[in-house]
């Protein structure tokens, strides 16, 4: 498992990619209040065993691969997906 691993870390790649992706799929920009919705959402969800059994032995693709290709492709194998609400 990577020592780095942790939800502060998760939870602000996963907020910033899926506003990205949410901007790129809808043409316009993501409201702050969504932003900050969804890390605190994270937040509260995300916990040390989580990371340490789900998202560390994965880590290191969450931080070398695009957001696309990390929730739209799945390519850390890793169940990811995002929804944008319209």
């Amino acid at each position: 498992a990577h020592p780095d691993a942790n939800c502060g870390d998760f939870c602000a790649l996963l907020t910033h990619c899926v506003a990205s992706l949410c901007e790129e799929d809808l043409g316009r920009s993501f409201p702050e209040e969504s932003r900050n919705l969804l890390e605190r959402s994270c937040s509260t969800s995300c916990t040390d065993e989580l990371i340490r059994e789900n998202i560390a032995p994965k880590w290191d693709c969450f931080f070398e691969n695009s957001c696309r290709a990390i929730f739209a492709d799945d390519v850390c194998q890793a169940d990811s997906s995002y929804h944008c609400s319209g």
